[in-house]
């Protein structure tokens, strides 16, 4: 029988490659594995200039919550209950969500920048979505916010809505930050 220390040792020379983790979508399932996905594309900053889908009977640009969303985005602020009027903006939004999860948008209004992870949530049109805003206009919105974005097959749209908040102890201040959006393909 090893010793303790001979284990551990074993474990530290293993190569840190070895503990890599991969989130592939292999045969229309998602696997998790320790080698990169096969033909694994790298999502980019979406630029809102993707082709709309038009024509779609078979409702096929709807049929997963991945891919590119677009549409108007409302960017909300409370600070101890009051609404933040410098913080409040409309504007189009432009989100990217790679099969593998990795998420990517801007919002052009609010001078937004995302990125972030999605993960299932629910069931197969619901996306769990942890995401960090930089480079905003009104600073309060660069920070880590989480939320969901919800597909609707049926009626053609998905909605998104992320959530920021503050808490100070005591009542101090407390900051409630809230983005939600209509998105189509």
């Amino acid at each position: 029988m090893k010793s303790l220390n001979t284990i551990w040792l074993s474990l530290l020379l293993v190569s840190p490659s070895a503990w890599a983790q991969y989130r592939c979508v292999e045969n229309g399932k998602t696997v998790f594995t320790d080698r990169p996905c096969v033909a694994e594309a790298k999502p980019e900053v979406p630029t809102g200039n993707a082709p709309k889908v038009i024509g779609d009977s078979a409702n096929t640009a709807y049929g997963t919550p991945y891919g590119d969303w677009r549409g108007d985005a409302q960017f909300q602020a409370k600070i101890n209950g009051a609404v933040v009027q410098d913080a409040h903006t409309v504007g189009p939004m432009t989100i990217s969500i790679s099969p593998q999860g990795k998420v990517l948008g801007i919002d052009e209004q609010s001078k937004c920048r995302l990125k972030g992870v999605a993960s299932p949530f629910v069931g197969p049109n619901s996306l769990s979505l942890d995401v960090t805003f930089s480079g905003c206009q009104y600073p309060g919105y660069n920070k880590r916010m989480n939320g969901h974005l919800n597909l609707s097959p049926t009626q053609r749209v998905a909605m998104l809505t992320l959530h920021g908040f503050i808490v100070a102890p005591f009542g101090t201040k407390n900051e409630i930050y809230d983005i939600r959006a209509t998105m189509r393909r």
